[in-house]
């Protein structure tokens, strides 16, 4: 049910709870095919730069980034385009929605963000 524009949070939600685990669209949260689009375009820059030749198979720097990217970090979250929509109010409502949920009545403590690598 999570694949569907008109999918409401709390269906999203639901599906959380149920399964432990949920792919919320971007649409259900307000973020525009914009707003990722010029994140996506960061993050490939900062690749493009960081690990010029990447794009090619054959290229030797292909094989340095496959091990950086076994290593589960390349640093490309913590461009200021991924931190803007990371620290955006839309995320912290959402966090507020699903603790909301789980605690039965409106959250309304802190809200930290977690950076996954």
């Amino acid at each position: 049910p999570t694949s569907s524009v008109s999918t409401p949070l709390s269906t999203c939600i639901d599906s959380l709870l149920d399964t432990g685990f949920v792919v919320i669209p971007r649409e259900v949260l307000g973020f525009t095919a914009e707003e990722a689009a010029t994140v996506h375009r960061a993050q490939l820059a900062e690749l493009d730069r960081r690990f010029t030749g990447w794009r090619e198979d054959g290229a030797p720097v292909h094989a340095e980034m496959q091990k950086a990217l076994q290593g589960g970090f390349l640093g490309v979250q913590l461009l200021p385009e991924m931190l803007a929509l990371e620290f955006d109010e839309r995320v912290e409502r959402l966090a507020r929605a699903i603790f909301s949920r789980i605690q039965g009545r409106p959250y309304d403590d802190e809200v930290f963000v977690w950076l996954e690598r």
